[in-house]
């Protein structure tokens, strides 16, 4: 039982990987601490930024010229 449930699981990571990496829009993953894990092919191709460019949530407010009253309230949410 426990083999079926970790195939499930693999299946349905499998789908959800594909669905936010062919996505027709940007789409940006991160953890808790600002880290983010993920960008699509989406993103990429909209901002021209890839995962090694916007390592860290605060990077990516400042290549987006976030203003710094809006780039707080971003951090924070």
């Amino acid at each position: 039982q426990l083999d079926a449930r970790n195939a499930e699981l693999a299946r349905s990571t499998k789908r959800f990987e594909r669905v936010i990496r062919l996505f027709p829009n940007p789409i940006t993953l991160m953890d808790l601490s600002g880290r983010v894990a993920y960008v699509n092919e989406s993103f990429t191709a909209t901002f021209g930024y890839t995962l090694i460019d916007v390592p860290r949530i605060e990077v990516w407010c400042e290549l987006a010229h976030v203003e710094a009253v809006d780039r707080q309230e971003v951090l924070e949410s």
